[in-house]
């Protein structure tokens, strides 16, 4: 990656812009833009482009943020719980994390009672699962998967 693509890729973070508007800020034509976004797509530094839709306006303004410890580490019992989060639409992130936890998830859920269904069902019934912690988010300071380029190396 070069300066052009890291600048066409900041910009692309945060709004989806046409090849014509990358190049008035990038300086590059716009075929050259769009020839650099599809190899960025190709080589699978763009893993995908979204639409980034509010909670609120959703119905799913409740984000609870879980913390899973299993009784004992296992392969099953690890790819038994990723396959659950992956296709359960309330959670929307899932990490696997070192220290007391073995996973850190995000939920977003209408209210209480849909996330407390899903506590009862896949947690608190689960056999593999020895400790789970929930915390409320009260209010949302900063959500972004935007990430900062300026510093990156070129490859």
């Amino acid at each position: 990656m070069d300066k052009f693509d890291r600048q066409i890729l900041n910009l692309l973070q945060h709004n989806r812009l046409t090849a014509e508007q990358l190049s008035e800020t990038v300086g590059l034509s716009p075929s050259a833009c769009l020839r650099r976004v599809k190899h960025l797509k190709d080589i699978g530094v763009i893993e995908r482009e979204v639409v980034v839709v509010s909670p609120k306006a959703a119905g799913r303004s409740l984000t609870i943020i879980v913390t899973v410890r299993f009784h004992e580490e296992s392969v099953d019992h690890h790819r038994e719980f990723q396959k659950l989060v992956i296709s359960h639409p309330l959670v929307t992130q899932c990490y696997y994390v070192t220290g007391t936890s073995d996973f850190v998830m995000i939920l977003n859920a209408s209210d209480m009672g849909e996330y407390d269904r899903f506590a009862t069902t896949y947690l608190l019934d689960a056999p593999n699962v020895c400790q789970f912690e929930t915390q409320v988010v009260m209010k949302t300071i900063k959500r972004s998967l935007a990430l900062p380029l300026e510093a990156a190396q070129e490859l």
